[in-house]
């Protein structure tokens, strides 16, 4: 599999395919951006729940000849209603706002300790400051104007927000690429603006591919932001495989004094160029 999975993946998951239950394999598995081991993997999981009369909420059959799969499903499956980590930072920032609001069928003491658990759920999860960042919280499809890491033009994307995160690059925005109908993750402080949604305005999808990196380093600092299962050395080679070829630009020219490229030759030359374009500048 590609990676852990997390409660979220399960949720697009049962959203996806309740709506239609013959697919192509590969097709469901492209939709959900997960390799065929991840989804069959996954599936196996779901065929292990069960409803509380006791009746699977998933079942399926696979016709590996035709590359089909089709499902089976309990009704409560149809009608589950699911909510995402946006809607739910939605309520809970309207239970916060000035503004009262009057809440039936609920006791004080557990709307108190509702907004107390929710508080301390998004302050761990993610650390952003909501002032700042509550015009993309409070909407649930937008445009946004995006610099990808190594880019310098701006695409603009149409999403749907799903959930918020912190990682070693910094606050992470997870959202559904509404013309591609992947999951996607966006750096917040990579988001130029937030606008409404026009779907023909959308940046087309980036078939940009993986690149395989071999290089070597100065100082253990440069690779502690890489997957350290998916690095592979020797003889004091590294090898590592970045997602597309500006990634792996952008990762080099932060780390430029620990390391060292060794192929491949064109990646090797560019990131060269604008080193040496950045010394001739500083030597001014």
């Amino acid at each position: 599999m590609n990676s852990k999975l997390k409660l979220q993946d399960f949720t697009f998951l049962i959203n996806i395919i309740k709506n239609q239950d013959n697919w192509d394999i590969q097709d469901l598995a492209d939709k959900l951006s997960v390799d065929l081991e991840t989804l069959l993997y996954m599936l196996n999981i779901m065929s292990e729940v069960y409803s509380a009369n006791g009746e699977s909420f998933i079942n399926f059959d696979l016709d590996l000849p035709k590359n089909r799969i089709t499902f089976d499903y309990s009704m409560e499956l149809k009608d589950l209603e699911t909510i995402t980590d946006f809607e739910l930072f939605k309520i809970y920032n309207i239970l916060i706002s000035q503004d009262k609001v009057d809440i039936q069928n609920i006791k004080k003491n557990d709307l108190a300790f509702l907004i107390d658990t929710l508080e301390i759920f998004f302050d761990e999860k993610s650390k952003i400051n909501k002032d700042n960042y509550l015009s993309i919280f409070l909407e649930n499809e937008v445009n946004i104007n995006y610099i990808k890491i190594g880019r310098k033009n701006v695409g603009i994307y149409s999403i749907k927000p799903i959930s918020i995160s912190n990682n070693s690059d910094g606050n992470v925005l997870e959202a559904i690429d509404l013309n591609d109908n992947k999951i996607k993750t966006f750096l917040i402080n990579r988001i130029l603006s937030v606008g409404d949604l026009d779907l023909d305005n959308s940046t087309k999808e980036d078939n940009t591919k993986n690149i395989e990196v071999e290089f070597n380093i100065y100082s253990e600092k440069s690779i502690t932001k890489l997957n350290r299962d998916k690095i592979k050395m020797n003889n004091e080679i590294y090898t590592y495989i970045f997602r597309d070829y500006y990634v792996a630009m952008e990762y080099f020219l932060e780390n430029f004094k620990d390391v060292k490229i060794l192929g491949p030759e064109n990646l090797k030359n560019e990131f060269n160029e604008n080193i040496n374009k950045l010394r001739i500048k500083v030597s001014k």
